[in-house]
């Protein structure tokens, strides 16, 4: 499978089962990479649907809009590995059902990297965050064992519920696990991911995803869809809160909203720390963090 590897229109991800699956779309094909050759491909399907379904590989599509419609597999998904001399970026969901784990770094090229990701289902957190544990010791030892890792979460972690007395945050602090966090809308996380997936000036990208991380591109295909307006007030920007594609996809914005400048408040534990717009409230992370504007290409 290693001649295989770096061939565009080619993608190989080894599951659980360590069977290698192939995703072989038709730009593999040099002859068929023209605009020309799509555009007479795309005139014999009746819609768009068939065309993602049967051409693109894309089976998740929703019927309504996606929230990311400038994902493209074949530009964001590439095969991925960690860097030792740059932090993990761990991002939680407390969902109580599924929480979720996304990893990622940002490159030496402002490229913002997933690597990973974790969804549970029907655990609590204390389970959940020590098989998180256990997971980024045996697949990123590096990290792991430098304590190299920053982590972020929902606002809503930090809050009491009738099953514990502690808070998620709380009882995470406990195992080891310390998770910063900050209030941004969802639409202002949203906005940057979006923007980072577009092309900047020079052609590059900010944004690339592994292919293991199968939830997430599923989500960013079509999955993950704007909510339905309940009246002609309500925002259409807003995506739909399902309990599937959404805690990996709320796991990668807590992420985004962290380490990228942004309106709103960082805490750590109760204490509030930083109130910015131009500069990232994690100075400690990196001092001369500046993202949305250089990574993005947007100022």
């Amino acid at each position: 499978m290693s001649n295989m590897e770096g061939l565009e229109g080619v993608t190989t991800r080894r599951n659980k089962n360590n069977f290698v699956a192939v995703r072989l779309h038709y730009t593999a094909v040099p002859a068929f990479r023209t605009e020309e050759w799509r555009k007479k491909a795309y005139s014999g399907y009746l819609t768009k649907e068939q065309w993602e379904q049967e051409m693109e590989i894309n089976f998740t599509l929703a019927g309504t809009s996606k929230i990311y419609p400038m994902f493209d597999y074949q530009k964001h998904v590439r095969k991925l590995g960690a860097i030792k001399e740059l932090p993990l970026l761990v991002g939680w969901d407390y969902g109580y059902h599924h929480p979720a784990v996304v990893i990622a770094q940002i490159d030496t090229y402002d490229t913002l990297c997933v690597l990973d990701e974790l969804l549970g289902s029907d655990i609590t957190i204390q389970k959940f965050t020590k098989r998180a544990k256990e997971y980024l010791e045996r697949n990123y030892p590096h990290h792991y064992k430098s304590k190299y890792i920053y982590h972020y979460g929902d606002p809503a972690g930090n809050q009491q519920n009738d099953k514990s007395e502690f808070t998620s945050i709380q009882i995470q602090r406990k195992m080891g696990v310390f998770v910063r966090w900050k209030r941004v809308g969802v639409k202002q996380g949203v906005r940057i991911i979006q923007q980072l997936m577009l092309e900047r000036e020079d052609k590059s990208l900010g944004f690339k995803i592994d292919p293991q991380c199968k939830i997430l591109i599923d989500g960013f295909q079509g999955g993950y869809t704007e909510d339905v307006p309940r009246n002609e007030r309500a925002s259409k920007e807003m995506p739909f809160e399902d309990d599937y594609y959404s805690h990996n996809q709320d796991g990668l914005r807590y992420i985004v909203v962290n380490k990228y400048p942004a309106h709103g408040i960082l805490f750590r534990g109760n204490k509030r720390q930083f109130t910015t717009r131009m500069k990232s409230p994690l100075s400690d992370d990196d001092d001369n963090i500046d993202r949305q504007g250089s990574v993005t290409g947007y100022r």
